[in-house]
């Protein structure tokens, strides 16, 4: 009897912790591959909003090494790059991104290979992809030649209504100059170009310069809460992907343009 009862006890035990041991590891799957945050900035305003609440996905692009809960110790120190190298950033994307302790969420204007420049706050994109691709991906009114190359002129600014440029920043000798002007420059391998949506008060790769892929943490998959400063909540935001936000915005801008008419 004695016998049969450490048996049981040593079974429930061996049950127990393979239960924690499967616990652990789904935990860990979980923590690698997805997480939650909050918007700390108006940096991506008016895409996202200060203090909203959101769903990352650090998976899509690679799986980086992960730090433990509440820290930005590696836990995989001795490894430098990604644990796997998947798909790549595309023009566009909004970009978890990490430099040092701090984490940016900024947009991707060039990838590697393209050439940009900035002249008065206009963005001026050539993509590698040469004059085929920018003919049939970007409107002929922002097309513009320039020392016999074809550029896209501020490429995305109609596609992602929530960048926007503060008119009261001007080219004075007040603010850093990098805000107004860059010289051209070709993006270089496993390199990306970022900018902020709210462009003319955050940093990027104007100032920091171009971002390593093995920098890019991961991307934003949706808002899962959104509430305004009287602690009202943006039902219209709630639950959406950033595709449905810059859809949403796009419509606003529209119905705006309308009421003006």
């Amino acid at each position: 009897m004695v016998q049969n009862s450490q048996n049981k006890v040593k079974e429930k035990l061996t049950r127990t912790q393979k239960r924690i041991i499967k616990l652990s590891i789904l935990f860990m799957i979980i923590y690698v591959m997805f997480g939650i945050d909050k918007i700390p900035s108006a940096s991506m305003s008016n895409t996202l909003l200060i203090n909203e609440i959101i769903f990352i996905k650090y998976y899509s692009y690679g799986i980086t090494n992960p730090t433990f809960p509440f820290s930005d110790l590696k836990i995989l120190p001795f490894l430098k790059a990604k644990l796997t190298k998947d798909k790549r950033p595309k023009r566009g994307d909004v970009l978890i991104i990490r430099r040092g302790q701090n984490r940016y969420i900024r947009r991707c204007i060039a990838i590697e290979g393209d050439f940009i420049m900035q002249k008065d706050k206009h963005v001026y994109l050539r993509p590698i992809d040469g004059d085929t691709y920018i003919f049939e991906n970007f409107h002929r009114k922002k097309l513009i030649e320039i020392g016999g190359a074809i550029w896209v002129k501020d490429p995305f600014e109609d596609t992602y209504t929530g960048i926007w440029h503060d008119n009261e920043v001007r080219n004075d000798g007040t603010v850093d100059k990098a805000l107004f002007d860059i010289t051209p420059r070709q993006i270089e391998g496993n390199e990306y170009f970022v900018l902020s949506d709210n462009r003319d008060h955050f940093s990027d790769s104007r100032f920091w310069g171009n971002v390593k892929y093995n920098d890019i943490e991961g991307s934003i998959s949706r808002i899962i809460f959104s509430i305004d400063d009287n602690y009202s909540i943006r039902w219209n935001r709630m639950f959406k992907t950033l595709s449905e936000i810059d859809e949403l915005m796009l419509q606003e801008h529209n119905n705006s343009n309308k009421r003006k008419l």
